[in-house]
């Protein structure tokens, strides 16, 4: 039953949105202030923050983000300050395959892509394998938190944020955005443990991470780390 919930709603998003896992907006009317979450890309920390208040837990933030924000897929209000963050696609790549095949070995629920794409995720899939997979598949069909970031800031051509940050210089540059919406200090959730992304890496899967996120390197500017990647695995 929960197999066939999900599989309505993701041909549902299909047909009146173009894509599997569509954009939403995260929105605080009463401030104005609308954020474009990016999966693995601090978006739990950031909707907590723009709440103004601290909550206790993962889940209690999840209950109080419902109550008090909203989300919208439809356009936003001209007069609404639209912002995100961006991350260097390989190291957010990785960061998604680490917590994803790593939380149900950790935590309570299942392997979080059980139902996605009829199985098509294993989670004895090596990062190699996942890498291969996802590749693979075309933006529109592809969840939140592989789906290109390029792909999922633009609607019909259109660049849907006013402004764009990297999540490399989170806590320089949120702080700006707090201080103008009195948003609270940014906490720190769902966080991933931390070593060389670039040790994961061979050349082949540079060369396939770079033709699927092509776009997401050159246009927000990763280019230095996608050339100092491929200089570190052929040294390897």
């Amino acid at each position: 039953m929960k197999y066939l919930r999900n599989l309505a709603k993701q041909m549902y998003n299909l047909i009146f949105y173009g894509a599997l896992d569509p954009t939403i907006y995260f929105v605080v009317d009463s401030k104005k202030v609308a954020y474009l979450p990016l999966a693995k890309v601090a978006c739990s920390s950031i909707m907590n923050a723009m709440l103004a208040r601290g909550v206790a837990s993962w889940w209690n933030k999840r209950e109080e983000v419902h109550w008090l924000a909203s989300y919208k897929r439809h356009s936003i209000a001209t007069n609404y300050f639209v912002f995100t963050f961006v991350r260097n696609p390989f190291d957010r790549i990785l960061s998604c395959y680490k917590d994803k095949y790593g939380q149900h070995t950790q935590r309570t629920w299942k392997f979080h892509f059980s139902w996605y794409l009829f199985w098509y995720l294993q989670e004895r899939d090596s990062f190699e394998d996942f890498v291969r997979k996802i590749c693979k598949i075309p933006d529109f069909l592809a969840e939140r938190h592989f789906k290109s970031q390029y792909s999922s800031l633009h609607k019909f051509w259109c660049f849907l944020p006013q402004s764009v940050w990297k999540f490399e210089t989170l806590e320089n540059d949120f702080e700006e955005i707090r201080k103008t919406y009195d948003f609270c200090l940014l906490p720190h959730y769902n966080s991933t443990p931390k070593d060389n992304y670039m040790d994961w890496y061979t050349p082949a899967l540079v060369d396939l991470v770079y033709e699927k996120y092509k776009n997401d390197v050159t246009y927000f500017g990763y280019e230095n780390e996608y050339l100092s990647l491929k200089e570190h695995v052929a040294h390897k």
